[in-house]
């Protein structure tokens, strides 16, 4: 007996291992030309990017500039592809604010990170090795009060310490750092999928098949907002992806120092045929 259709997709997503990316996410899969000859991507901010690279001692360096010419991400690789991250890595928001630094060493993050508001102050900082939050890490409000501190292990956090902005403890804070995700992981995701996700008639007369990406904002209270597809395979298929994600119960938002943030992220779904 063959499996129902949308038990089908769960396991495609599950096997591809393509689950749920929540964070500030850059994607070169969409590209286009602007008759001003530069090649931009799309930004899940808003708007559209364009990228010019420029050798160095240590290797590349990469910059994707808003259309206003102001920059938005730099990075720095050791080899002319650019696929090795190695040194500094700056985000910056259109008012030219720093919101994100970090190091990146054989594209592992390593050593400091700090993440800033917009108003240009300090977040939330600590320290990597290969890849992981190791040591310290100090999480603060806007006006520069202590919310958080914890200490990691390995990328594991082993204690932790949250405060109101008062200075007293802030006893429904528990985590210090974690991604939006679905209620349940992405486990609970995919058996959301199962009960709701459709395959369009449609398209499976005409056998088409494909992985839409559907980008989307996490607001702090966990809505989803500014849902958009990041990447088309076709219309049928894209306004199903975007439907399950539309219909799709409050997320657990982004933790940042034990304060719960915006984030975005990228859904891959996948339309599999058997």
């Amino acid at each position: 007996m063959p499996l129902p259709k949308t038990l089908l997709l769960a396991l495609s997503l599950l096997t591809a291992g393509q689950l749920t990316f929540c964070q500030r996410v850059f994607s070169q899969d969409s590209m286009y030309y602007h008759p001003d000859q530069r090649k931009y991507s799309p930004d899940p901010q808003g708007g559209w990017l364009y990228r010019t690279k420029k050798k160095t001692d240590s290797g590349m360096v990469a910059t994707y500039f808003f259309q206003s010419g102001k920059p938005h991400y730099i990075y720095h690789f050791s080899d002319d592809p650019m696929l090795i991250k190695n040194g500094e890595y700056k985000l910056y928001d259109s008012n030219g604010i720093v919101l994100h630094t970090t190091f990146y060493l054989n594209n592992k993050a390593d050593g400091p990170e700090s993440y800033y508001y917009s108003s240009g102050k300090l977040q939330a900082t600590g320290t990597n090795k290969e890849g992981e939050q190791e040591g310290e890490w100090m999480g603060y409000y806007p006006n520069g009060k202590l919310s958080g501190k914890a200490s990691y292990a390995n990328g594991k956090q082993t204690a932790a310490q949250f405060f109101l902005e008062d200075g007293t403890p802030n006893k429904s804070a528990t985590v210090f750092m974690k991604k939006a995700e679905f209620p349940g992981g992405p486990y609970g995701f995919l058996n959301y999928l199962n009960t709701t996700l459709k395959y369009p008639r449609s398209a499976v007369k005409q056998e088409i098949q494909g992985t839409v990406i559907v980008q989307f904002k996490v607001t702090k209270e966990g809505k989803l907002d500014s849902i958009s597809v990041m990447r088309s395979v076709e219309k049928s298929l894209d306004e199903e992806a975007l439907r399950d994600i539309r219909r799709s119960p409050d997320w657990e938002p982004a933790i940042l120092g034990g304060l719960p943030i915006e984030s975005w992220c990228k859904q891959p779904i996948v339309f599999k045929l058997q």
